[in-house]
This record gives C-alpha cells, sequence and structure tokens, in this order.
C-alpha cells in the first residue's frame, strides 16, 4: 500500500476539519486500534479475502456502528473495501501526526480590498507567524468597500488596518 494510507487519512482528517470533530475522531481511532491490536482474529476477519466483503462490513456495523462516529465506521469500511484494512495502525498514525500539525496551525481571514499578489500573501504570512508564534494558512477574500488595506482575523483577534475604518476614525475626530 506504500503511501496510500496517508491518503486516506488526509481524507478523513479533512472531513474531520469540516465537521469540527478532529480531536473526537481521533479518540475513536485510538479506541478501534486498540481493538484491532489486542483482537488479532478480528482484523484477520476483516482482512480475509475468503470472506464475502457484505459479510465483513456487517461485522464492523454489528462491532462498531452504535459505538463510533458514522464517517469513522465508513472509513473502517472503505478501507476493508479497498483492501486496506491492514493499514489502519498507520493511518491513525498518520492521522495523528496530521492533527498535532494542524493544531500548531493558525488560519488567517484575510479581506482586502483588491487580490493580493503571490509575493504579499507570502510577506503577510510571514509577519503573521511572527506575531502567533504559529504556522499561517492564509484564506483570503476581496471585499472592495474595504477601499484600502486589509482586515486579518486570527487567533480570535481582528486587525484592521483598512482604509475604511481610518476614515471611520477620522470621521469621528472631526465630529468632535
Amino acid at each position: 500500500m506504500t503511501e496510500l494510507y496517508k491518503e486516506y487519512s488526509q481524507a478523513l482528517f479533512m472531513l474531520a476539519v469540516e465537521e469540527n470533530l478532529q480531536k473526537k475522531f481521533l479518540e475513536e481511532l485510538k479506541e478501534i486500534k486498540e481493538i484491532f491490536l489486542n483482537s488479532p482474529d478480528f482484523m484477520s476477519l476483516l482482512s480475509s479475502p475468503a470472506i464475502p466483503l457484505s459479510e465483513r462490513k456487517k461485522v464492523i456495523d454489528n462491532a462498531l456502528k452504535d459505538n463510533y462516529q458514522e464517517h469513522i465506521v465508513s472509513f473502517i469500511k472503505l478501507l476493508c473495501d479497498k483492501k486496506h484494512i491492514l493499514s489502519f495502525d498507520l493511518c491513525v498514525d498518520e492521522y495523528e501526526a496530521l492533527l498535532e500539525n494542524f493544531e500548531s496551525t493558525s488560519v488567517a481571514k484575510v479581506k482586502s480590498a483588491l487580490e493580493l499578489s503571490s509575493a504579499q500573501m507570502e510577506e503577510l504570512t510571514v509577519k503573521l507567524k511572527k506575531l502567533s508564534g504559529r504556522n499561517v494558512v492564509l484564506e483570503c477574500e476581496t471585499d472592495k468597500t474595504l477601499l484600502g488595506g486589509l482586515i486579518i482575523e486570527i487567533d480570535g483577534k481582528e486587525i484592521d488596518a483598512s482604509l475604511k475604518s481610518r476614515l471611520k476614525e477620522v470621521k469621528e475626530v472631526i465630529k468632535r
């Protein structure tokens, strides 16, 4: 299976992120990994080509469906279906590595009046990494109402360096 387990793990991890269940999935994956390690007969049954796939999927449902997330159960069925169930422990290890990496990464939502060039995005990423002390992934969108500058949301904080907010501040000063 060479490196295919990484692709499976990444797909499951992306799904977990979408549902905001990264840690829950890891918890369940580790529990199931323990079950498989402590029950070699169970793993033999799931990997046996002599047993029809439909029967193996029924066994998975009977053993896991009531106690684990539907996506986790489906993931195990997929591994059986693709004849990669013996790499389940590698998938769990890779998933855990992905989670550790993800948790040391911040997502910065950047709004700008104009689309940022790749050089600007790189410079912004470097500055935000220094500011946050974490790896940074940018999610950029354009908002013409800003007139110029940026609004950045990162780690629950907002940095408003937009022309729109500066003009609003000047307007407030003039009103006084």
